[in-house]
């Protein structure tokens, strides 16, 4: 049996502080004001193609999101393969926003 070796990878992770707060907000057609953050986490691609973060990783992201952060969007830097964690259109597009935000800094 052989042993398929991965190396880690880097993730830009993109975040959104209180993005219940701006989904509704944009609902209800409101100007919000966006408090983003962003890091570069190591992850690995699966045998699909998707994004999978190491336990460090997956730390990291869960004490962000005890400081009240959603992530809104994962990129893979080797080919800046952008994954969005929603389906529904406003969190899409509110996810969108919030990537615009931080690639524009």
């Amino acid at each position: 049996m052989s042993t398929h070796i991965r190396s880690t990878e880097k993730i830009a992770v993109f975040f959104c502080k209180d993005f219940q707060k701006l989904l509704r907000k944009m609902k209800d057609k409101e100007p919000s004001f966006l408090e983003t953050s962003h890091s570069f986490v190591d992850g690995f691609s699966d045998l699909n193609g998707d994004i999978q973060l190491t336990k460090e990783s997956v730390d990291f992201v869960k004490s962000m999101a005890a400081n009240g952060y959603t992530v809104t969007t994962y990129v893979r830097l080797s080919d800046s393969y952008a994954f969005v964690p929603f389906t529904d259109e406003i969190e899409v597009r509110a996810a969108i926003a919030v990537s615009g935000k931080i690639l524009e800094k």
